[in-house]
């Protein structure tokens, strides 16, 4: 089940993490978190949202009482009996705290946010981790291009001639589904 302030993913959307906002019967407006200075605010149909766990060491941004944000990694994860997920947030000086999902913003992975904005919004990243985060971006995007939507491809463990991808994207790509395959 869905609830408000819930960690998604949404089924074909290369941001691949989303909070929901709010509900609206069968939809939902979702928040791609781009960076503590921008937001995007997107309506989406509730069946296309998966809920999923946070895969540990994926950055998390928690805002203070004092309008701040603080930057930590998740470093375990709780499964509650209402289905939200309780994380353990490890900050810097090996600083580490409990925060449920409803309290925590990841950043999407689409968008390279103006760190003008981020420094004037309370928050700091190292330039380090920043480059190395844009080069592993960059390259993923490259990779998922490369597939052409076909992205079980990329992990396939059997070698795939062109004439077979080709009849698996033209089977995916029908809207009668009319393919028997053997």
């Amino acid at each position: 089940m869905i609830c408000e302030n819930f960690i998604v993913t949404i089924i074909n959307d290369p941001r691949l993490f989303a909070k929901v906002f709010a509900l609206n019967g069968e939809t939902a407006t979702v928040e791609f978190f781009h960076s503590v200075a921008e937001r995007e605010f997107v309506e989406v149909y509730l069946s296309d949202c998966i809920r999923f766990p946070l895969p540990n060491q994926t950055r998390a941004f928690v805002p203070d009482v004092t309008g701040n944000w603080r930057v930590g990694r998740i470093i375990d994860c709780q499964k509650e009996d209402d289905g939200s997920h309780v994380y353990d947030l490890q900050f810097p000086n090996n600083l580490e705290e409990k925060y449920s999902e409803q309290s925590i913003f990841v950043r999407c992975l689409d968008f390279f946010a103006d760190p003008a904005g981020i420094l004037a919004n309370g928050c700091a990243e190292t330039q380090y981790f920043a480059d190395r985060r844009r080069k592993a971006l960059k390259r993923m995007r490259r990779l998922r291009s490369a597939s052409q939507g076909l992205t079980g491809l990329i992990s396939s463990g059997i070698e795939l001639v062109p004439h077979q991808v080709a009849a698996a994207r033209r089977v995916l790509n029908d809207s009668i589904q009319r393919y028997l395959l053997a």
